[in-house]
């Protein structure tokens, strides 16, 4: 009996120990199927976090292109595309989630992935200029006055002030990378053209032009110096034209790099019209109701070059194209094409037609269609009239015609064409002296031409800048 008692004890000894032997592996492989798990969640999350992303980079994309398909659209006189449009496509092509729809309803960025998303480039949101999101408490503002106030309502600027913004301060000068910028000539047509950013620095050089996106907006006072202290930008031709903009926009980023900026850009027709009130489809009109613009009176009206006439070119058995217009003006240009050139906007290029004798006016070979946007006007009428004691615009007594129209002439990165019975013309805007005007730099014969007028950069400051008075109309920066 004492042998079967320890018999049946060595057994039970052996039995726990195994069974915390079997426990220990069991903690084991639990800790193990744990971490794998954690490690496919992981897993999953980085996927879903990367597919995310790479649907934000094509949303912000679709927004980027909609923006230059902006400008497109009101070179050709159409309709933009508005923000709740694009949003609208975006949701429908499942783009944008229906939360991040509600998100944008209160905000204009919002975060896909590692991605944050800007809709603000196509306008803001209903009731505030932010472009960071509804609550314009930390904002610049433009009240009923015109006046542009900050965000606790303590500064309020004037359109046309002076701003003691320096274009040098916190730019590292050793580095002439930092100080200069080039325009070669294979994209201006004309010649290699170098600004230097030292040549322009001192008081009274920067006054303010409006607000866009909650940013105090600034204009240069004068023309921007090249590095050999002259101040006249020159482009020629086909590709002048074409680049435009984009050199424009390239220089005047130069000098958007000092201490309380964001950024640069060039000023455009916009921005002068935003100031003078003046729209081309309603002329003579200060800032014109839905009502006027429908009813008003369009420049050009009833003319071949009528803002926002589109035509039709044509070869018909002649090397004059046959034109046929919206707005019922037919006929054949007087001047010979042996080609016929045309800039198409959808892809950024030139393109040309040759003259074909296989065509006829019962069978005629179509060259393409283009759409008139071209427009001059004298600030003072908003017309083409000139009066300079009207007061239809701005007075020409004002600080802003001051500001805008000094004496001297600069480029505006606003491109446009010009039906004629003669040619079509491809202009960039510039301020004249006294008017927005145009000039040419190619036509549909292939001919090109030299312009050269200054260069005025528009920069951005910060919206969390604080100003304090500096002198009558002037401002500058509490340290």
């Amino acid at each position: 009996m004492n042998i079967n008692k320890k018999y049946f004890s060595n057994q039970k000894g052996i039995t726990l120990l195994a069974l915390v032997i079997t426990i220990i592996v069991l903690i084991i492989l639990a800790s193990i199927s744990l971490r794998k798990l954690n490690e496919r969640n992981g897993v999953i999350k980085q996927a879903t976090f990367a597919k995310d992303s790479a649907r934000g980079s094509e949303v912000q994309e679709t927004i980027d292109t909609e923006v230059v398909n902006n400008e497109h659209r009101e070179f050709a006189g159409k309709d933009k595309k508005t923000r709740e449009q694009v949003i609208n496509e975006l949701h429908q092509k499942r783009k944008l989630t229906d939360d991040e729809v509600e998100q944008l309803q209160e905000t204009n960025t919002i975060k896909i992935g590692g991605v944050t998303v800007d809709f603000s480039e196509l306008g803001t949101v209903s009731g505030g200029d932010s472009s960071e999101g509804g609550d314009s408490s930390d904002k610049w503002t433009q009240d009923s006055e015109g006046k542009i106030v900050s965000p606790d309502g303590k500064v309020k600027l004037q359109i046309g002030d002076y701003v003691n913004y320096n274009a040098l301060a916190g730019v590292d000068t050793t580095d002439s990378n930092n100080t200069t910028i080039k325009s070669n000539g294979t994209d201006n047509g004309y010649g290699d053209q170098t600004f230097d950013l030292t040549k322009y620095t001192g008081d009274n050089k920067w006054r303010v032009l409006g607000v866009k996106d909650g940013k105090v907006e600034l204009i240069s006072a004068n023309l921007v110096p090249l590095s050999d202290n002259s101040v006249y930008f020159y482009l020629k031709g086909r590709t002048g034209f074409q680049n435009a903009e984009t050199e424009l926009t390239k220089i005047a980023g130069l000098y958007g790099h000092g201490t309380y900026a964001t950024g640069a850009r060039s000023v455009n027709v916009n921005d002068i019209n935003k100031i003078t009130g003046y729209n081309p489809k309603a002329e003579g009109i200060k800032n014109p109701t839905a009502e006027q613009i429908t009813s008003g009176n369009k420049y050009g009206k009833n003319e071949l070059n009528e803002y926002g006439n589109e035509v039709t070119f044509s070869w018909v058995g002649s090397d004059k194209p046959k034109y046929e217009a919206t707005n019922g003006k037919t006929g054949n240009l007087s001047q010979s094409h042996n080609e016929f050139f045309w800039y198409d906007f959808n892809t950024n290029n030139w393109k040309k037609s040759t003259y074909t004798t296989n065509a006829t006016e019962t069978s005629p070979v179509e060259i393409t269609n283009l759409t008139s946007s071209y427009y001059r006007y004298f600030p003072e009428t908003l017309s083409t009239s000139y009066d300079t004691n009207a007061t239809t615009g701005i007075a020409n007594s004002s600080t802003e015609r001051k500001m805008l129209f000094i004496n001297d002439r600069y480029w505006l990165a606003s491109r446009c064409l010009s039906q004629t019975s003669y040619w079509t013309s491809y202009f960039v805007r510039y301020v004249d002296v006294g008017s927005v005007n145009v000039y040419g730099l190619v036509d549909s014969r292939g001919y090109e031409m030299t312009s050269y007028v200054g260069v005025r950069p528009v920069v951005s400051l910060s919206s969390d800048i604080q100003l304090e008075p500096n002198g009558t109309n002037a401002w500058k920066f509490k340290q």
